[in-house]
């Protein structure tokens, strides 16, 4: 599924960060034009499809991810490369 919100309308950029530590929580960070652009690919077929589960052969696949929270955030400051 790496690279399927490439090309959405409102799709900035994707990073999967991993622990340097003993952690064992991974964090997927993404970037959205704005709150709509995001709502509006949650609500998109293509969203529907990437997540819904199923294996080849209609198995259902096993979790990448114990559990999963949503954190929004704003911009508060920061600088470009």
């Amino acid at each position: 599924r790496a690279g399927a919100v490439d090309g959405v309308d409102g799709f900035e950029g994707f990073e999967l960060l991993k622990p340097t530590d003993d952690r064992t929580t991974w964090l997927v960070v993404t970037r959205w034009r704005d709150e709509a652009a995001f709502e509006a690919w949650q609500s998109s077929p293509a969203f529907a499809h990437g997540h819904r589960g199923a294996g080849a052969g209609g198995e259902q696949q096993r979790p990448v991810a114990v559990t999963s929270e949503l954190w929004s955030y704003e911009v508060a400051g920061g600088t470009s490369a």
